[in-house]
């Protein structure tokens, strides 16, 4: 609770407990037959409560206000580690996945490499495609399988 709010609460509360007195006076009166005395503590009594239902509109005025603000701080906050979260996936998608090993290929290397034919630094020459795994369907079919090209990173 805010001070608008314990302000209103509280003087709802006082001016509940000043009337009382008004009421204990208005009683004896009565009891008295005193009608003037009666009257007086009656408005007295009254302008008590008028104040305390005042003080409590204002408390509640003050509760409406402050759910609103906190409610709007919370969509805030929530707002903010929405914006944090995208930008935390934006930051992973936009980095390189796990460092990859990459390999040096001495001068002797790449002349080899040429020698069996295959492109400087593919490190690919000479060496046989592995055989083609084949995949058998329920109908008891063959289906050929192609192998994916490897992919090799090579600083040279």
């Amino acid at each position: 609770m805010k001070a608008g709010t314990m302000n209103g609460l509280i003087g709802a509360n006082m001016n509940v407990k000043l009337a009382e007195t008004p009421m204990r006076v208005y009683s004896e009166a009565e009891a008295k037959g005193d009608t003037g005395a009666m009257e007086r503590a009656m408005g007295y009594a009254e302008e008590f409560s008028q104040k305390a239902k005042e003080c409590s509109d204002e408390a509640k005025e003050a509760l409406k206000s402050e759910a609103k603000e906190e409610k709007e701080e919370r969509e805030a906050l929530l707002e903010r580690r929405r914006e944090e979260a995208a930008a935390r996936r934006g930051e992973t998608s936009g980095r390189l996945p796990e460092p990859v090993d990459t390999a040096v290929i001495s001068e002797d290397g790449k002349k080899a490499s040429q020698e069996a034919g295959a492109p400087a630094g593919t490190g690919a020459g000479g060496l046989a495609a592995p055989d083609i795994a084949k995949t058998y369907t329920e109908s008891r079919g063959a289906v050929d399988m192609q192998a994916a090209e490897p992919q090799i990173c090579v600083k040279a």
